[in-house]
Formats: C-alpha cells, sequence, structure tokens
C-alpha cells in the first residue's frame, strides 16, 4: 500500500517531474472525457450511446459520452504519435527482449489522441522502449464493441492484442474463456496488488467464482448527484455545515429539499435522471432504486448477482421493488394510486427520453438543482466559466437506511459500479508484450495521471483518497463524494443472459414508472426473467 504522501511509490521527484511534464506536454484533457461507460457499447460512468440516450447500446446502459478529443499529439487512430522504439531492443525486468513490438489496442478516444503522450507514460511505468502501444478508438468499432468483441474473439483472430471492456459485461466473456486468464501470466505481485489494493467491486467484475483475475480494472465510475450549492443556500440550507459531500439523505428527504430549492429560486426544475426505457434504467437506475430500499433482482446480490443462472430466486415482485418505482413514478407526477404519499413532485416528463449527456447539456442552461450523472460532467460544469465552486456533488439519497434492506448490501445508498477494464486477447502472438501493458497500468502515477488529464477514477483507493488527488483542478473538489460512492457501489447483474435479460427489465420498469401499476409490471418482469433462467 502507498500512504497520501507517495513516499513508496516512485519518489517526491517522480511526482514533481509528473507535474511538470503534464503542464509541458499538449494534452486534449478532461474536458471531452467520457464517463465510466460510454460511446456506442457502454454501461456507465461513468456512459453509453452517443447521444446518452442508451437506446441504441448494447451495452449495459452508462453514462452517456461526449465528443472525442479534436486536439492532443496524435491523429484518432494513434499511429502517426506512437513512441519510437529502440533500435537494438528492450528487455524487461523478467528478461524478455522486445525489439519493435507493436501492440494493437482498443480503447478510448482521449488515449488514441494523445498515443505519444501515454506511450511516455507507460516506458516510465516499466514498459520496455522495444514495446509501441497503437491505440484505435472503442467508439469506431462497428456495431458496438461487445457485439464487435464477440465476433472478433470466435472467429480467433489475433488482433487486437488489447481491449477495453465495460465493468458489466466483462463477466460473460471471462464465462466463455473468450479473454486470456492473467492468473497465470501476471506476474503474482501484480495479481495481488489487483486483488487486495483495488476497489473491491471492480474487483469482483473481472475475477471468476475461483477468484482468478481475466483482466485489469483500468477506471471505475460511480454515479451521484450534482447539484446547485448556491440556490440550496439561497434557500437557506448550509451543504458544507451538513456534510452534503459525504452525507446521504433519503430520498424523501432529497425530494423535499429539491421542491423546496425549487420554491425558493428562479430554478425551473429540481431533479434530473434517466428513466428512458433503455439499458442506463436497466442496469444502473433501477438497480440503484431497488437497491437502495432492501430489494434485488435475484435475493441475496452477494450470492446470486452473477448466478447460478436457473438456480437462484428471482425477487423483483417483492415490496421494495415496488416501492421504488412508485417512488420514481412520484417524483414525475405526483400523488396517484400508483405513486408514494409524502414525495415531492421534482421532475419534469422529460426524464422518460433523458440520457446523462443529453441531460448534461440541458443542466447547462442553469434551471435545475439536481441531477443524477457522473464525473464525465465536472470538469465542465466545475469550470470558473459554468457553476464553479457552486457546483457540488453528494452521495445518492437511499429508501431506507443501510443494513434494514431485505438482503445483504441492499438498503442505504447504492450506486452501480460503473467503469472499464483492460482485457487481453488469447489469441495474440504478443501475449508476454501485452502483459508489460498491464503492468504499467497498474502503476500509481500512470493512474494519477489519466485522473488529472482524463478524468478517470483510480481503481485504487490509496491513489484515489490522496493529496495529489485532490489537488488535480475542479476534480479534486469531488474526490471525498466519489469516494463515498466507491464504498457503497454494487455491480451490475452480469451473467452469460443478462443481455436478454435487461431488456425486458428496461421496458417493464420503464412502464411501472409511466403506465402500468408497478405491482403489475413487475409481477410480469418476473414471470419473464423466469422463463429466460430456465431456458438457458
Amino acid at each position: 500500500m502507498h500512504n497520501n504522501d507517495r513516499e513508496n511509490n516512485s519518489g517526491t521527484d517522480r511526482y514533481v517531474g509528473r507535474r511538470r511534464f503534464l503542464r509541458a506536454v499538449g494534452v486534449t484533457g478532461i474536458a471531452t472525457g467520457i464517463a465510466g461507460c460510454g460511446g456506442n457499447e457502454g454501461d456507465g460512468s461513468a456512459g453509453e450511446t452517443g447521444d446518452g440516450s442508451d437506446e441504441t447500446a448494447s451495452g449495459d446502459g452508462g453514462s452517456g459520452s461526449t465528443p472525442t478529443d479534436s486536439g492532443g499529439d496524435t491523429g484518432g487512430d494513434g499511429e502517426s504519435g506512437s513512441t519510437p522504439t529502440d533500435s537494438g531492443g528492450a528487455t524487461d525486468t523478467d528478461g524478455q527482449t522486445f525489439d519493435d513490438v507493436t501492440l494493437e489496442y482498443v480503447s478510448w478516444p482521449q488515449l488514441a489522441n494523445n498515443a505519444d503522450t501515454v506511450n511516455q507514460w507507460l516506458h516510465d511505468a516499466g514498459m520496455p522502449q522495444g514495446i509501441t502501444v497503437e491505440f484505435s478508438n472503442v467508439f469506431n468499432v462497428s456495431g458496438g464493441a461487445r457485439a464487435t468483441y464477440q465476433q472478433w474473439l470466435s472467429a480467433n483472430r489475433e488482433t487486437p492484442d488489447l481491449m477495453e471492456f465495460d465493468t458489466g459485461w466483462t463477466q460473460p466473456f471471462i464465462v466463455r474463456n473468450q479473454i486470456l486468464d492473467l492468473e497465470e501470466n501476471l506476474p503474482d505481485d501484480v495479481v495481488s496488488k489487483i486483488k487486495d489494493d483495488y476497489f473491491p467491486e471492480i474487483v469482483r467484475s473481472v475475477t471468476d467464482g475461483n477468484g482468478n483475475l481475466w483482466a485489469v480494472p483500468h477506471f471505475p465510475d460511480y454515479p451521484h448527484i450534482q447539484y446547485r450549492k448556491d440556490l440550496a443556500r439561497q434557500a437557506g440550507y448550509d451543504p458544507e455545515g451538513n456534510n452534503w459531500a459525504t452525507t446521504a439523505m433519503s430520498w424523501q428527504r432529497f425530494a423535499e429539499v429539491t421542491a423546496d430549492v425549487v420554491s425558493q429560486t428562479d430554478a425551473s426544475t429540481g431533479y434530473l435522471w434517466q428513466a428512458a426505457s433503455g439499458l442506463q434504467l436497466a442496469s444502473l437506475v433501477f438497480n440503484e432504486y431497488l437497491s437502495s430500499w432492501g430489494g434485488a433482482y435475484f435475493g441475496n446480490p452477494e450470492e446470486n448477482l452473477f448466478g447460478p443462472i436457473g438456480d437462484r430466486p428471482v425477487t423483483v415482485d417483492e415490496q421494495p421493488v415496488v416501492d421504488s418505482l412508485k417512488m420514481g413514478r412520484s417524483f414525475i407526477e405526483g400523488t396517484t394510486s400508483n405513486t408514494l404519499e409524502d414525495y415531492a413532485t421534482i421532475s419534469p416528463s422529460s426524464v422518460y427520453q433523458g440520457g446523462p449527456f443529453p441531460q448534461f447539456q440541458e443542466y447547462q442552461n442553469g434551471d435545475t438543482v439536481m441531477m443524477r450523472n457522473f464525473p464525465f460532467t465536472l470538469p465542465t460544469l466545475g469550470a470558473e466559466d459554468q457553476f464553479g465552486t457552486d457546483l457540488g456533488t453528494m452521495p445518492l439519497p437511499h429508501g431506507v437506511p443501510e443494513g434494514e434492506g431485505n438482503y445483504p448490501g441492499t438498503g442505504g445508498s447504492v450506486h452501480t459500479l460503473g467503469g472499464w477494464n483492460v482485457a487481453v486477447n488469447p489469441n495474440s502472438t504478443n501475449v508476454a508484450a501485452a502483459m508489460e501493458v498491464l503492468k504499467a497500468l497498474t502503476d500509481e502515477t500512470v493512474m494519477l495521471n489519466t485522473w488529472e488529464l482524463f478524468g478517470w477514477i483510480p481503481p485504487m483507493r490509496s491513489v484515489f483518497d490522496t493529496s495529489d488527488a485532490r489537488d488535480v483542478d475542479i476534480l479534486g473538489r469531488y474526490v471525498d463524494t466519489l469516494l463515498y460512492a466507491a464504498d457503497n457501489s454494487l455491480p451490475r447483474p452480469a451473467t452469460a443472459i443478462w443481455t436478454i435479460q435487461e431488456q425486458r427489465v428496461a421496458q417493464q420498469a420503464h412502464d411501472a414508472l409511466r403506465d402500468r401499476p408497478p405491482a403489475e409490471a413487475m409481477s410480469k418482469l418476473k414471470s419473464q426473467l423466469q422463463t429466460i433462467e430456465n431456458n438457458y
């Protein structure tokens, strides 16, 4: 483990050099960063479809994407900016020699557009000089990353060598043995570091039932509440004095406060969230609602979230799940026979079509108090020419207090895990070189670089819970809320059949929030999910 001052990393000199280097390079950074999931295929944090609405994505719903970087030091395919290799080859710490090895890595536009810089980071972290990484944009993969990866791996293609996998759909590839088992390929100390020091929930997304490691977590992503501190203060509230940044309200109190702020200020909208019939709702928002009320999709999430398929209960018709939908509907239409009493009306009907990115754009108009979204919005909304320090963050509220849910891990504030993992193509002819890239990605300075430049949350608490992370302009103000979310996160129920199940969940949850009695919708959903389980 590394302490907050990072004396045990590579020393103070290395950190000072890192900051000087970042100021010097022409990197296009976090303003166009994408949340934990994004593009045409993601889940979350942290995005998903190009327009953020999720309906066209084949991933698990996510945070929505922003336009790709136009600046930086390379073109979008990463080729022109690759670091020159050592003509005489280079040797890693295990004695393996690499001579002009070029790896193909399907990743984020931020990496593709800054390939020279990122290669330098990796070399500084120990990747041999004889290795160069060429990055291609995951958003440019036709048909969506998940489906395309499936096609490539099923066809035993040797390239790409490395690929980014959404945390919400890494597990199906593990179950099918379609990516490389890292347990026997990465050094033991690196495997132990990931298992012992990374945030536990993202480690769950890359390990199998036997605890074997199949991918390296790149960055997690966490939804949270973003709000206008200035409007809250104008209405008589004291966000700092009441520690809103790290204190989860109840959903009822949250709605009450939001409605009160709207009534006392010029704000016209209370709360924006994602209720569209898409993957964002099925895998994230609904998961957060029902879990915070003490419910679950498949009973005990600690035992059944990833299976066993066909041998686990389906529990979506239980009262906490129904109540969570009634609550969401209350936010939109007020008190009716299908909502809960004493919950303020705080959301416009536009949330039925809303996605993270369109709502991020809407929030910039300055007329909204609260919004559920992901870290990709923070560099823009927290900039001085937008809301500056008047932009606050807080955890997602809870339906019932922590520990009072029907199942372990339910109740309290729940944030669905987003983010991305790096996996290796088992058909690659450059596996040893790929391991060098993975080892470099676990370097603490590389993690801090990507946090500072791209807004990607470090997957290790010992890196994120530091003065270095908090010193980052704008983003550093929100570290404490994101740490709270990390400590109260829950993976999505990603199994080999979730792709089919999530479509049913999205439709029935949306119907329950809009025009169908929630209990009736959940009864139908239970039947649909059970049929899919039994037919597997």
